[in-house]
């Protein structure tokens, strides 16, 4: 190991130069820097964890998507519940509070399951992050802040659109 100020090739070719005049009969192959070292040991951690990170965002879009998608049909199909709930004497905000309230508490037992399976499963990720805890805080906030904005998305989107049914027909409907 040589320890040098100077760029790393100049250093090689002047380790390699006096080597040789040491030890003629020796081969001088392979010179590089510690950073380089380094990057070569670490390589396959990185490539698995970001793959693995790839994997998160992957299912966490899915999640998004799936939960947006279940949301939003389960609060269409009740598009003539809502009508004959307004035609009852119930207000807009009362029946989308009503709406949006029991989306989230789902959602929110999902993220309390979820929260508590990731922290288990952390320890044995731990071995593949370099660089980053296997309980980063900012991680954990910002998933369930994603899915109870997916959440709230899919419920007040048909919701609103509901909440535009007039009663009447709802009440024929039935």
């Amino acid at each position: 190991m040589v320890r040098s100020e100077l760029p790393p090739a100049t250093v090689a070719a002047g380790l390699k130069r006096e080597l040789t005049a040491i030890a003629p009969n020796w081969p001088v192959f392979e010179i590089k820097s510690l950073a380089d070292s380094v990057s070569i040991q670490v390589f396959l951690p990185r490539l698995a964890a970001g793959i693995l990170g790839a994997l998160g965002l992957l299912g966490l879009l899915l999640a998004l998507v799936g939960i947006y998608g279940l949301v939003s049909y389960s609060v269409t199909q009740r598009t003539h519940e809502i009508g004959i709930r307004i035609a009852l004497g119930a207000r807009s905000p009362q029946v989308l509070r009503l709406l949006m309230s029991q989306s989230i508490a789902l959602t929110l037992v999902g993220i309390v399951a979820g929260g508590a399976m990731a922290v288990v499963t952390t320890r044995f990720l731990a071995t593949l992050l370099i660089g980053i805890s296997s309980t980063d805080p900012l991680t954990f906030a910002l998933v369930p802040l994603a899915l109870l904005s997916a959440t709230t998305l899919a419920s007040v989107i048909p919701a609103r659109r509901a909440l535009k049914v007039d009663p009447v027909e709802a009440l024929r409907h039935e």
